[in-house]
């Protein structure tokens, strides 16, 4: 049985979604206040990059064609 995903038409539409995810987070921190004892930026601030690095991560599997795993990996990030 074949699969069900196109994948000439979905993984450029995940490579659209993750890169325009990416440069909001880019700007989100580069104009974050980071402040000594602000405990909640700081959190926001590491789960946005580990967030990032999974997205980088799905693009290589997408530029490597390994289109299910990069689909996969793309239901993981929040």
């Amino acid at each position: 049985m074949g699969d069900l995903i196109d994948y000439n038409t979905e993984i450029p539409k995940l490579r659209d979604y993750l890169n325009e995810l990416a440069e909001l987070s880019i700007n989100i921190l580069r104009h974050s206040r980071h402040e000594e004892y602000n405990h909640l930026m700081f959190m926001t601030s590491t789960f946005m990059c580990k967030q990032l690095s999974h997205a980088r991560s799905v693009l290589l599997l997408a530029d490597s064609e390994q289109y299910k795993d990069a689909l996969r990996g793309c239901c993981k990030i929040k």
